[in-house]
């Protein structure tokens, strides 16, 4: 980041030229958007346990960011009482907050976050794919 001061008639010339010069200097992997997973694991993974064992790492914030873990190959259903879970053949668990843009009848690599909570572990889902073979 860094500050200057462009005059209003200039703005068009210095966009073409910074974006010139990212072009020579950026390759495409350093423009890529990344997203960081520290381990990959399978839903029944997800115990009560492992959620405990979490929460001794709070408080999560800019400079200890809650853990993200991959699980491969889930779906989306919904239970009795209407709450959105993700499931495998074996696992079902609650979805924390909201989720946009997926749909049930897909397959699904998602990034999760487990939290421990009253009624059991409930996952947030941070990013999502649709699955591949």
């Amino acid at each position: 980041a860094c500050g200057l001061t462009i005059r209003s008639g200039n703005l068009g010339q210095f966009r073409e030229q910074i974006n010139q010069h990212a072009q020579r200097a950026l390759d495409r992997q350093q423009l890529a958007k990344t997203l960081s997973i520290d381990l990959e694991l399978t839903l029944s993974d997800l115990t009560r346990d492992v959620a405990t064992s979490l929460e001794r790492f709070k408080p999560f914030g800019p400079g200890n960011p809650r853990p993200r873990f991959l699980i491969r190959n889930v779906g989306l259903d919904t239970d009795a009482q209407g709450s959105l879970r993700v499931v495998d053949r074996t696992t079902q668990l609650k979805i924390r907050g909201r989720v946009v843009g997926l749909v049930p009848t897909e397959r699904y690599d998602a990034v999760v976050n487990p939290t421990l909570t009253e009624k059991g572990v409930e996952l947030s889902i941070g990013d999502a794919r649709l699955h591949t073979l």
